[in-house]
């Protein structure tokens, strides 16, 4: 028995080394979640609730379960309203690697939320 796409000929994809990748890696996008990382772990208690909440505020409750490996999912308590958590307490517990992937995420999904962000910080007025 013949298969259909037997008399196709065979296309070979172009090889893709690291090196292709290199420009990507070190797009702007990366520069600003490192900047924001940084400005989060330096920040204040006051000013890193703000800018989690600006950041968490576009995500829906996969996002946020799905991103940094679900470490965000303690901001849908504050959501909900349960009131055992203040976003004073939540916004102390995360790593810098981990608002780098929330940044970056976030880019992807609200470009505003991300500029409203950048808008907080200070030295950037």
């Amino acid at each position: 028995m013949s298969e259909e796409f037997d008399d196709l000929p065979d296309v070979s994809l172009p090889a893709h080394s690291p090196r292709d990748a290199a420009p990507a890696a070190s797009s702007g996008a990366a520069d600003v979640s490192v900047v924001i990382a940084r400005a989060y772990v330096s920040a204040d208690p006051r000013l890193k609730a703000r800018m989690l909440e600006c950041l968490t505020r576009p995500l829906g409750v996969l996002s946020l379960l799905g991103v940094g490996a679900g470490a965000f999912a303690q901001v849908l308590m504050l959501r909900v309203g349960s009131g055992s958590l203040s976003a004073l307490d939540i916004g102390a517990r995360f790593t810098s690697e981990q608002i780098v992937e929330l940044v970056r995420f976030v880019e992807q999904v609200s470009p505003q939320a991300l500029h409203q962000c950048l808008a907080l910080l200070p030295f950037l007025r």
